[in-house]
């Protein structure tokens, strides 16, 4: 009969059933996407630096050399969708220069301009293009300076967060590929999950894999996500696969056909 270690897809018998620790390393593909998560986490907190210095220029400088005028209300108008966004086309002119924009206000505001009226404005007079809607107050200003500051921590978190589990996922395939047991592990079922998002008609449906290994707590069954259908169904029920497990842990474990991140 043959070996199932030797029988399942994308194995590697003679690498992987050697003893650990294994020479496993990274891809690069992996290493590439680990430097760019890296630059893009750096690239973020430039970019809202940058914007948040420059805007809290702008209002300093507003504030000190500002001056105030009432720019013509051109035209009303709603974006309607799952929330109405409510807008206000202006225009005004000062120092040969012609300044036109829109703006989102709320419906207060919006249902009581009238095309014709004015808003007030406070521009600069050396770069009229550089204005705020309104007046520039302290707690304006102070106000504006704490949104920039939380909006950074919310956005650097959340990329950070991303980074880390992202990071965390190839550290547990190195992990694994380096010291982990191979185990022949037998395919239990396949599953596919449909999106029910109505709004989006392409939604990829979600393909598992459930499984199970010879070692830990009898009759545990793993459920693991695969890439593709294709995938899936290469898997027949019933069929061996191999998995690198922890032998401490059993519960940390990988079938060895996901193991994208990693090489021997």
């Amino acid at each position: 009969m043959k070996d199932p270690m030797e029988t399942t897809i994308n194995s590697k018998p003679a690498e992987i059933l050697e003893r650990p620790p294994r020479p496993a390393r990274f891809t690069t593909g992996t290493q590439t996407a680990r430097v760019t998560m890296v630059l893009l986490l750096l690239g973020t907190f430039g970019l809202l630096s940058w914007l948040g210095m420059r805007d809290m220029n702008e209002l300093r400088a507003l504030q000190a050399h500002g001056r105030m005028m009432g720019a013509l209300i051109t035209d009303k108008t709603v974006r309607h969708g799952k929330h109405d966004t409510y807008y206000l086309d202006y225009d005004f002119y000062v120092n040969q220069t012609f300044v036109t924009d829109r703006s989102s206000f709320d419906y207060g505001t919006w249902d009581n301009a009238v095309i014709g009226g004015s808003i007030p404005v406070t521009y600069l007079p050396a770069n009229p293009h550089t204005y705020r809607l309104g007046v520039m107050t302290e707690d304006r200003i102070a106000g504006q300076g704490r949104a920039w500051f939380w909006t950074s921590i919310v956005a650097l978190a959340i990329l950070g967060l991303f980074t880390g589990a992202l990071e965390w996922t190839f550290q547990e395939q190195l992990t694994l590929m380096r010291d982990g047991v191979a185990v022949a592990g037998f395919v239990m079922g396949r599953e596919v999950i449909h999106s029910t998002d109505y709004r989006n008609r392409n939604a990829r449906p979600k393909c598992y894999v459930t499984y199970t290994i010879p070692i830990g707590p009898a009759g545990r069954i793993y459920k693991v996500e695969t890439p593709s259908w294709s995938l899936m169904y290469d898997l027949d029920v019933s069929q061996p696969l191999v998995v690198l497990c922890d032998p401490a842990q059993p519960a940390r474990n990988r079938p060895l056909f996901l193991m994208t991140a990693v090489r021997v």
